[in-house]
């Protein structure tokens, strides 16, 4: 009977130090996921800040412009004689490097989230996929532009530089690319912000586990308070879909392989 007695508690022991290497393995790789995120999270910021954001605005605002130039010639108010100077930006962009595949790697195979946080890295990388390509395409359209203006005759519509009609067609080639340059940025902070969030939960819900107690599990814990306060982070408006379909947080899976090993040691102790 002293043997078994001696067994079995040698076996619980086995189990709980197991359950707490499991917790310990979970909470380093969801630090993991919370520092990948938050570093595309803010290198998105400052492609915002330094780049889309001037870009983009100074762009609507021109367009503004000529869209009251046009009014005011077809209404008569000025005459058609009276030139628009198009005020264009013409500096290449570069498409901010960001490394997706560490974080999809630390969500997918490290740690056992489920539901919202595994769609938000495939939506991550699809608004990365797209910044790079349309800075592409924004970039030949502005060679293209400058090899025009070269020419001895060369002469920049306003239409095709802001989308506008011309002869009854529309060349909104440069308007959309830049038009989806800033959607697909915001896009990517968005969805940043949420990952990180979402893993700052996950990781408290690990911390309270039963298994938790008395390991001080340690969250890594980041700032995004004071990209919202300066702005940068988009409304929820654009994205009701998205937040429609993953309308809460994620716990942990509990059908995941870490949710059920913990729960069956908690229940044998």
């Amino acid at each position: 009977m002293g043997a078994f007695a001696g067994a079995y508690a040698a076996q619980r022991t086995a189990e709980r130090s197991k359950a707490r290497d499991l917790l310990i393995a979970e909470m380093r790789g969801t630090n993991a996921a919370i520092t990948a995120a938050f570093s595309i999270f803010n290198i998105a910021i400052r492609f915002m800040r330094l780049h889309v954001k001037e870009l983009y605005d100074e762009f609507e605002s021109e367009r503004s412009r000529f869209v009251e130039y046009k009014r005011m010639i077809e209404n008569g108010e000025i005459s058609p004689s009276v030139g628009f100077f198009t005020k264009s930006d013409m500096r290449q962009l570069h498409a901010p490097l960001i490394d997706t595949e560490v974080l999809q790697t630390q969500i997918y195979d490290r740690i056992s989230v489920s539901g919202r946080s595994l769609a938000l890295v495939s939506y991550m990388k699809g608004a990365q996929a797209a910044i790079e390509e349309l800075v592409g395409r924004r970039n030949n359209l502005v060679d293209a532009f400058k090899a025009q203006l070269s020419t001895p005759d060369g002469v920049l519509r306003p239409e095709a530089y802001y989308g506008m009609p011309l002869n009854g067609e529309i060349d909104g080639r440069y308007s959309d690319a830049l038009a989806g340059i800033n959607s697909h940025t915001n896009d990517l902070i968005f969805f940043s912000e949420m990952l990180c969030a979402d893993l700052m939960e996950y990781g408290r819900q690990l911390q309270n586990r039963p298994a938790a107690a008395n390991l001080k599990l340690k969250l890594n814990c980041v700032n995004l308070e004071d990209a919202r306060k300066a702005g940068f982070i988009p409304p929820t408006e654009p994205y009701a879909e998205f937040l429609e379909a993953f309308a809460s947080t994620n716990p942990p899976n509990p059908k995941s392989r870490i949710a059920k090993i913990l729960d069956w040691l908690h229940v044998r102790h």
